[in-house]
């Protein structure tokens, strides 16, 4: 593999920030859009000027300029539609990869799912990012089972040896694999604008290859792996605290042995100290299709009593959001 190319030079002034987010928009994503745009402009602490984006998939239900979004003029967000031959080629995947290939002068371009809601400040992390030269994310939990991952990038002509890191689950909910290329979850990726740069003029054509030779449901996670590795460029495992999600943490280890119990307390650290809670996982608490529904539906959930860890953290984050 490539040498990594040299970190650019830290921005003369406080790094400006964009936000790429893909929705469909509905009632659902239209509450999910708002409590991360507000959750943003109250809980970042942003260093430089900052906006977000969302780009919105052909099968939306409601027009961006729907009563339902009113707020947004009282923020820095922008609605954009995906780009038609994308969505018809690529459907959903075409609107995430639709969010690679603005030109943008940002500093900082961070790539989150709608359903995250930030709980504590990014300032260090903006300011790590724009000093880098390399993709930042948080390594999914496991491999995607669909498909190998080796074999795509053997396939793609990826030069061996290329980086791995262990998957989050590892030791928390299973003992193999114990690595894997650098896979991340898609929920809340940084980069900083040259190599966004890069990757937007080329991943389509890793899209391309995928759907042609090995399409899964998780495409949009593995095409930024293939991407990065393609082109030689650095990453950068994020802690759990980038990228926690709402399940239940538990009482202790669900594995035995020493390196479980470790593990599970290091999660347990990430979780105290969360700066992003990604609502992904269905709990007895919480589910978004039924919680975030609608508003009637979100307050009925924080006027509830959850029984698990995971729903009370879902809870705290989203009291004086609504």
């Amino acid at each position: 593999m490539t040498a990594a190319p040299p970190a650019p030079a830290p921005p003369a002034c406080p790094p400006s920030v964009e936000v790429h987010v893909p929705i469909t928009l509905n009632r659902r994503f239209a509450v999910m859009c708002r409590l991360l745009a507000q959750s943003l402009a109250a809980r970042a602490a942003f260093p430089g000027d900052w906006k977000i984006v969302f780009t919105l998939s052909l099968d939306s239900t409601l027009p961006p300029d729907d009563p339902e979004l009113a707020w947004a003029a009282d923020l820095p967000v922008e609605f954009r539609w995906v780009d038609r031959r994308l969505f018809v080629l690529y459907s959903y995947d075409g609107t995430g990869l639709q969010r690679h290939r603005y030109p943008t002068g940002a500093d900082v371009l961070l790539y989150m799912d709608a359903d995250i809601v930030v709980t504590g400040p990014l300032t260090d992390l903006v300011h790590q990012v724009a000093r880098s030269g390399a993709v930042h994310g948080w390594p999914a939990w496991q491999p995607p089972r669909d498909v190998d991952l080796a074999t795509i990038l053997r396939d793609r002509g990826v030069a061996e040896p290329w980086p791995t890191l262990p998957p989050s689950g590892w030791n928390i909910g299973f003992r193999s694999p114990a690595a894997m290329p650098p896979y991340f979850n898609f929920g809340f990726i940084a980069m900083p604008n040259a190599v966004a740069r890069d990757v937007g003029r080329t991943i389509e054509d890793d899209m391309a290859f995928l759907y042609d030779r090995h399409f899964s449901f998780y495409s949009s996670q593995i095409v930024l792996m293939l991407n990065i590795l393609r082109l030689g460029r650095a990453v950068q495992p994020l802690p759990m605290r980038y990228n926690c999600s709402n399940g239940d943490l538990g009482d202790g280890p669900a594995l035995p042995g020493p390196e479980a119990a470790a593990a599970y307390a290091r999660a347990a650290e990430e979780v105290a100290q969360a700066r992003i809670l990604h609502l992904c996982v269905d709990t007895p608490d919480f589910a978004k299709r039924r919680d975030m529904a609608d508003w009637d539906a979100l307050r009925a959930f924080i006027a509830g009593t959850p029984r698990g860890d995971g729903g009370r953290r879902v809870q705290a984050a989203l009291r004086g959001l609504v």
